[in-house]
């Protein structure tokens, strides 16, 4: 058989070679085994060949094969490429450049991979004259041209939005909770403040009851007062009491409502405001304070 007469039932050796070499990066599992095209009856699943002529490759279908890795420019050695579809597969990298020069293509697929950075400008063009049907959906990462990617760079390259919280003292925190509804309570709270009574009966005691104090410290006045928190006089359902001495030497008991305690800062608020308003001569006076 002449070289003539070869050339006329096989496919030629570069376009053998490039579908080899695509056969062995990707793994693929078919009957691809011989010539791709011939003979006829024994095509290469997946492929569509022109018989005009020397064989030649016209289709490739390797959609929903599971390729891995990246998109080399192998692909452009198939020159009589009219069709050429990968999609929903795992592809990554760019699209090569050179699948611009192939000038039969009509119909490139490239649905549903993980490709990145631009379109080249030469499928665009083809594409916006209506020589080639491109699709490029569902590839996150893909854009039509450098200024549209600015964006998906700068998230490749920044990772996700962190949000920067800034951690305050809980003790400052729970404070300040408790001032606010205090404000509130006080605001809505209906009379001019007289003085009130209480009965204790039972225990043969009557009380005489004293005007709530509104007086304000800082939470540096407050460490102060309680030599830094350190001096603990016990702890309770809502938190820990420290000793503290005022400014005028009064000795004082400061309770710290504590974000663990299952006991709601109104309730604490409640405690507070009954305790304030006992006064007797076996109690000490207890007087609501906050922090600003």
């Amino acid at each position: 058989m002449n070289s003539d007469s070869s050339d006329c039932c096989f496919v030629a050796v570069n376009t053998v070679s490039a579908i080899n070499a695509i056969k062995e990066k990707y793994q693929i599992k078919k009957n691809w085994v011989g010539d791709p095209c011939a003979p006829e009856t024994y095509i290469w699943d997946g492929l569509n060949c022109s018989y005009t002529g020397s064989p030649r490759i016209i289709a490739l279908n390797l959609a929903s094969n599971g390729l891995m890795g990246d998109f080399p420019s192998l692909f452009s050695e198939l020159k009589a490429l009219q069709s050429l579809n990968l999609s929903d597969n795992n592809l990554t990298g760019s699209i090569p450049d050179a699948l611009s020069l192939l000038a039969s293509l009509t119909l490139l697929d490239l649905t549903g991979n993980n490709l990145n950075g631009t379109i080249p400008d030469g499928l665009l063009r083809k594409s916006q004259a209506g020589k080639l049907t491109l699709r490029v959906g569902d590839n996150p990462n893909l854009c039509s041209n450098s200024t549209a990617c600015t964006p998906n760079e700068q998230k490749k390259d920044n990772g996700s939005i962190r949000v920067i919280a800034i951690i305050v003292p809980v003790i400052v925190v729970v404070l300040l909770v408790a001032l606010a509804l205090l404000l509130c309570m006080l605001k809505n709270k209906k009379g001019t403040g007289r003085e009130q009574y209480s009965d204790f009966s039972k225990a043969g005691l009557k009380d005489d009851l004293i005007q709530l104090e509104n007086r304000q410290f800082t939470y540096t006045e407050l460490a102060a007062i309680t030599y830094e928190f350190t001096r603990i006089l016990g702890k309770g359902g809502f938190g820990t009491v420290y000793h503290g001495t005022l400014e005028d030497g009064t000795q004082v008991a400061v309770k710290v409502r504590s974000e663990s305690s299952s006991q709601g800062t109104r309730d604490f608020l409640g405690e507070a405001e009954i305790l304030a308003k006992v006064h007797h001569k076996f109690l000490q006076d207890i007087s609501i304070q906050s922090i600003v």
